[in-house]
């Protein structure tokens, strides 16, 4: 899993790549388990 600072250091790595002319999409899904959704679910 990606920390806090890795995903800045990717984020504005892809936003100053010199000459990029194009809209930028960054798809920032976070993928979940079966286990985290019963985790979550058994904390409540």
């Amino acid at each position: 899993m990606m920390t806090t600072n890795d995903v800045t250091k990717v984020y504005g790595t892809i936003l100053s790549t010199p000459g990029m002319q194009e809209i930028v999409k960054i798809d920032l899904r976070i993928p979940v388990t079966h286990s985290d959704i019963c985790a979550v679910l058994l904390r409540y």
